[in-house]
């Protein structure tokens, strides 16, 4: 892997910028890597994007400004959870359990990348909602939400059984 190194000046530019123009949950980000922050702080920004169904909305993927909960958006949060390097469960974890457990927007055995509500609000071309372009997204992020379901679940739940 190749990692750059950055004089204290040039640290110092992208945490003003950071400070300045990141969005909260990104900056609890950056705050957990380089300034001593902790994950509990992470979570705190990123359950402001969760809905009350357990999925994730509200241009948490900076594209797509549905609000409603979606299997991409959803994905984007179990990366940030991921990078916390939190064990257990908590709270949004068992929201996201709940959400994918549903079967909302789970189809033909894939959770749906596009949503029809994504057409509603501001996005980019790629997150139209259009049955043809559901196809071309394959098992993305189908494989990845599986993937978190087996390490979240219980053994024993429908959930972690469909994701096998």
């Amino acid at each position: 892997m190749l990692f750059m190194k950055f004089s204290k000046h040039e640290l110092e530019e992208v945490r003003k910028w950071m400070h300045r123009n990141a969005r909260p949950l990104d900056l609890a980000r950056w705050r957990m890597h380089f300034e001593d922050g902790c994950a509990d702080d992470v979570f705190s920004a990123l359950s402001f994007y969760q809905n009350e169904d357990g999925g994730f909305g509200h241009a948490l993927e900076a594209d797509s400004w549905n609000p409603n909960s979606s299997p991409v958006e959803t994905f984007c949060a179990t990366e940030i959870i991921y990078e916390t390097g939190v064990k257990g469960t908590n709270r949004l974890i068992e929201g996201i359990l709940k959400y994918l457990d549903s079967g909302r927007d789970f189809n033909n055995g894939k959770w749906d990348a596009l949503v029809q509500s994504n057409n509603d609000y501001p996005h980019a071309p790629w997150w139209t909602y259009d049955e043809k372009r559901i196809e071309a997204w394959g098992y993305n992020p189908t494989i990845a939400l599986a993937v978190f379901a087996l390490i979240y679940s219980k053994p024993q739940s429908l959930l972690y059984k469909k994701s096998r």
